[in-house]
């Protein structure tokens, strides 16, 4: 590869580079690795340099919703690590404002767009509204500054997919006419929050796939919604519709789901909304190695989980992913 100098083009390999998120770089911050954009196939440009402070946001384009940030696909570990302790620093420092905090925080978990908009549930512009949508309503809660610090304490993974299944809630609750004023914040703050038990769980299980799991294992992993909900109880403000959406978020409607085998009827609204969510989360996240689109993950869990949620709220999801896919089949036919 070529030495590259900043603000003059080199030759990367495509292969060997990876997208961040724009929210990653905030200006005055002195990153640990360098900042390209992409020019055309293997030709980028270095427009941020390591070991120097960022000026980005006065950059031509920089505000544009198509310019995108990459960096060496084998460093992005670790400046997501960079930016992860940044912001525990940040949320443990009380001179920092709940506004500066809620950005940190919308900076790490924006990797969720890249998910969402891969797995095509919905044009790019309806996730960014979701995702604004989402972050107006945690700089609003009553909670946030709790719930912020509890985020900063959640795996990286964990966190975004708590992005992600809030985002997803949202517009599942949307789609099937169930969001409203007094029930939005109770539901995004459930979503963000439904896998908090899993720090409960020892590291080995967690890298454990569970195809290998064994009873034990299947048991202890069934308690982290209880034991979720149980950690939050006593953090001031935090509303017992929430503590309920953690505790029910792996019921389903026909029984067979846990910690209690509940029914559709006896499961909270908002718990079967995050519900949905959260599965249909992990089969487009790659979460047990198979990576699935929205089309496919509807398939999968109509064939073969045997579609065990919420009758509308499936229907609303099915919705969204057709309507998506006919709006690109339309762009296409379009195009050609």
């Amino acid at each position: 590869m070529n030495e590259e100098t900043p603000s003059k083009t080199c030759y990367l390999n495509d292969a060997e580079m990876a997208q961040i998120p724009k929210n990653y770089v905030l200006d005055g911050l002195i990153l640990p690795v360098q900042i390209y954009v992409r020019l055309k196939v293997n030709i980028y440009l270095t427009i941020a340099k390591k070991g120097e402070r960022t000026q980005l946001e006065n950059f031509k384009g920089f505000k544009n919703e198509g310019f995108q940030l990459y960096v060496k696909a084998d460093e992005k570990s670790y400046l997501t690590g960079f930016i992860e302790n940044l912001s525990r620093r940040a949320m443990d420092n009380p001179k920092v404002g709940l506004d500066k905090k809620a950005h940190f925080v919308s900076g790490l978990l924006s990797e969720a767009y890249n998910d969402l908009e891969d797995s095509k549930i919905a044009r790019v512009d309806r996730l960014r509204s979701v995702g604004s949508l989402v972050i107006k309503i945690c700089k609003q809660a009553d909670g946030l500054k709790d719930v912020l610090e509890i985020l900063q304490h959640q795996h990286a993974d964990d966190a975004k997919h708590g992005m992600m299944t809030a985002m997803v809630s949202i517009m599942l609750a949307e789609e099937a006419k169930m969001l409203s004023s007094l029930n939005q914040e109770k539901l995004v703050t459930g979503a963000l929050l439904h896998d908090v038990g899993l720090r409960t769980l020892s590291p080995e299980l967690r890298r454990k796939p569970r195809a290998f799991w064994n009873a034990e294992d299947q048991r202890l992993y069934q308690q982290h919604a209880i034991q979720g909900a149980e950690l939050l109880r006593f953090v001031e403000g935090m509303s017992v519709e929430v503590l309920v959406i953690i505790s029910e978020h792996h019921e389903l409607s026909n029984g067979s789901g846990f910690p209690k085998g509940l029914r559709d009827a006896r499961i909270n609204p908002l718990s079967k909304i995050v519900g949905l969510a959260d599965q249909f989360c992990d089969l487009i996240s790659n979460s047990e190695g198979q990576q699935y689109s929205a089309e496919d993950a509807v398939m999968y869990i109509e064939s073969v989980m045997g579609q065990p949620f919420n009758k509308g709220l499936f229907s609303a999801l099915k919705t969204l992913v057709n309507v998506q896919h006919l709006n690109a089949k339309i762009a296409g036919g379009k195009a050609s």
